[in-house]
């Protein structure tokens, strides 16, 4: 149930999906799904954040594209680098992650996506 008129907005840090809670002076933040080490549940569901600290309930606002989000980084070889926050785009990951040297295996994107820009000529180019 939706107590407030504030929305979180879901993001990654360090590869995991969380959302910083939106009532003002509250600095907490909570993560989806299962903690891999200490087996704690986030406050962050589907549709709804629970903030553990303020107790605050409300929605949650999600991209369209989660799951190309989540594909694109978990290419990348260090979690501290596997960041994203709106407005990006999965376009600006992939660029990203071309300049860093990693390239998209055939699947990524459900096996297709294209590159434009700068990242296309630095990549015809031998650039990256």
């Amino acid at each position: 149930m939706t107590t407030t008129m504030l929305q979180a907005v879901a993001r990654v840090h360090w590869g995991r999906w969380i959302a910083d809670c939106p009532r003002p002076g509250c600095v907490n933040a909570e993560h989806h799904g299962r903690d891999a080490v200490t087996g704690h549940v986030g406050g962050l569901t589907g549709g709804r954040f629970r903030c553990a600290h303020c107790l605050l309930v409300c929605e949650v606002v999600w991209p369209a594209d989660v799951d190309d989000i989540s594909r694109v980084l978990a290419s990348r070889p260090v979690p501290a680098n596997r960041n994203w926050a709106p407005p990006e785009t999965v376009h600006d990951l992939l660029v990203e992650n071309l300049v860093h040297g990693i390239l998209p295996d055939a699947d990524a994107l459900g096996g297709g996506f294209q590159v434009s820009g700068a990242a296309r000529l630095a990549l015809e180019s031998g650039v990256i």
